[in-house]
């Protein structure tokens, strides 16, 4: 397990609010930490498995009475309507003078989708935190700090970092932060090519409904190679057609 900066923060908000919210793409270790950070009596559910999505969505209460507080939910866009039972069962234990911090965690990877129905459903009852992959400090082990560019902030930032040539830099952003990768002798193209097919398939496929997945595939091959140049909409809509 590789630790990640935002864990403690996770943790702190998890005192103050009744629901923790972690998004962030596919496979970046969302349920992974969660788990890794979860007290013993903290129950796991993920909507991925069919049974529990049914009982989620044909019945709320039932569920919630079925798995209990306090709860780690994983892929909960999958049903959304799950949240507002939450919300009664976390303002019900306010009412009643009970402490209602840290009972639900969710996870989930459909970033806009998910934060309107937690917007709609969980205003000022939920913190939010997004989880990218693994930052080049995560996988060395040393602090993390936002860049300053000034000689002193370099000088004090080089007594922890890992000393590296050109060709390991470019290695190591070729391979990428994926903690899968990271952890295993994977084969690079093969792991973000099924990557890829499984986000058009179903996150893009059913979110926006997107009905030209090969241009699809087009535009994310253009943006990727255009990374850190101008942004002209004109210039992509008449490359991608």
């Amino acid at each position: 397990y590789i630790p990640r900066h935002i864990e403690q923060q996770i943790l702190e908000a998890s005192k103050y609010y009744p629901v923790v919210m972690v998004c962030g793409q596919r496979q970046v270790g969302k349920s992974t930490m969660l788990n890794h950070l979860r007290e013993p009596e903290r129950r796991y559910v993920t909507l991925d498995d069919g049974n529990a999505r049914r009982l989620a969505a044909t019945d709320p209460a039932l569920f919630f009475e079925t798995y209990g507080y306090p709860l780690l939910i994983d892929e909960f866009q999958r049903v959304p309507s799950i949240l507002l039972e939450m919300k009664k069962i976390v303002d019900q234990r306010a009412l009643d003078g009970e402490d209602n911090s840290g009972m639900f965690w969710l996870t989930g990877s459909q970033k806009f989708q998910m934060m309107r129905d937690v917007s709609e459903s969980l205003a000022g009852r939920v913190a939010v935190f997004e989880l990218s992959s693994l930052s080049a400090a995560e996988l060395e082990g040393r602090p993390a700090a936002a860049f300053h560019p000034s000689l002193d902030a370099v000088r004090e930032r080089l007594k922890t970092a890992c000393r590296k040539d050109v060709h390991q830099v470019y290695n190591d952003i070729f391979r990428g932060g994926m903690p899968r990768l990271r952890a295993s002798d994977l084969e690079r193209d093969r792991f973000y090519m099924d990557y890829i097919n499984t986000y058009i398939e179903r996150d893009i496929k059913d979110l926006a409904q997107v009905g030209k997945l090969n241009e699809f595939y087009d535009f994310l091959v253009y943006m990727a190679a255009r990374t850190g140049q101008e942004l002209k909409y004109g210039e992509i809509a008449g490359a991608i057609g």
